[in-house]
């Protein structure tokens, strides 16, 4: 008799740099295939509420501070996909020194 066992891992987690429509959709996509899903986003004076998919959440802060003191899991995976190109420098100098998933 041949067994085969396979490991039990938790979802991957993916945060997501950035709360406009294209982070909004991306979570919502991640979740669909297993991801749990957290979105970061600069404040702004203006928010529209948008519905957020099951067991992801939103944080609303300064990114870069954000990122400073937040313990990131070195088996996550990060997206950086704000609202300029300022914003997404900002988001990528301040992870870059992280030890995080990469794949090509």
């Amino acid at each position: 008799m041949d067994v085969y066992i396979e490991p039990i891992e938790p979802s991957p987690e993916l945060y997501i740099i950035g709360g406009g429509h294209v982070g909004f959709h991306l979570a919502r996509l991640a979740h669909e295939v297993g991801f749990r899903v957290q979105r970061r986003r600069r404040p702004r004076k203006v928010r529209q509420p948008r519905a957020l998919p099951h067991g992801s959440g939103i944080v609303v802060d300064d990114i870069p501070s954000w990122i400073s003191r937040t313990n990131l899991p070195s088996h996550a995976y990060t997206v950086i996909v704000t609202r300029g190109h300022t914003n997404d420098l900002e988001a990528l100098r301040a992870l870059a020194p992280r030890d995080l998933r990469t794949s090509a």
